[in-house]
């Protein structure tokens, strides 16, 4: 289409209008993105601490039903809990962490979830949890239990 003086009108976006818009989905993107992964990794410590409480429970329930805690777990007082006798852990939390009962008594156990992959980042460390439902989050040997379980 022509103007009055005789040139074709301009329709489309300039270099430069492009070199803007992408430089400002840049820093957007450079913004948003950390508090995406922070926002990933937070999920994934809810869903293991949810994972944990479960399998807290399943736990009591087979300490009911033998008088005792020791055989929970694979190698009786310690290990992976068996998914028969106990529970079966969900296999989207063995992803991001590695949940063992780390000790298993007559009277008492310690469960634990230690992060491994990207959940590595997470600044809770490792997450216990005991027969007497007491937590603690470690990580790099500084209790962040308070700054961590809301």
């Amino acid at each position: 289409m022509k103007n009055k003086k005789g040139l074709v009108g301009n329709t489309g976006f300039s270099l430069i209008e492009l070199l803007i818009v992408i430089s400002i989905v840049g820093i957007l993107s450079s913004i948003a993105y950390p508090s995406y992964q922070e926002y990933v990794i937070e999920t994934h410590r809810e869903d293991v601490i949810s994972e944990l409480q479960s399998l807290e429970l399943a736990m009591q329930q087979y300490a009911f039903e033998n008088h005792t805690f020791v055989g929970a777990a694979s190698e009786g007082d310690k290990g992976v809990p068996d998914p028969v006798k106990v529970y079966k852990l969900d296999t989207k939390i063995a992803e991001h962490y590695t949940v063992t009962v780390k000790q298993a008594s007559v009277t008492g156990f310690i469960l634990t979830a230690v992060p491994k992959g990207k959940q590595v980042e997470d600044r809770c460390g490792v997450i216990t949890l005991n027969s007497n439902r007491v937590w603690t989050l470690v990580k790099d040997n500084k209790d962040m239990t308070s700054d961590c379980l809301r």
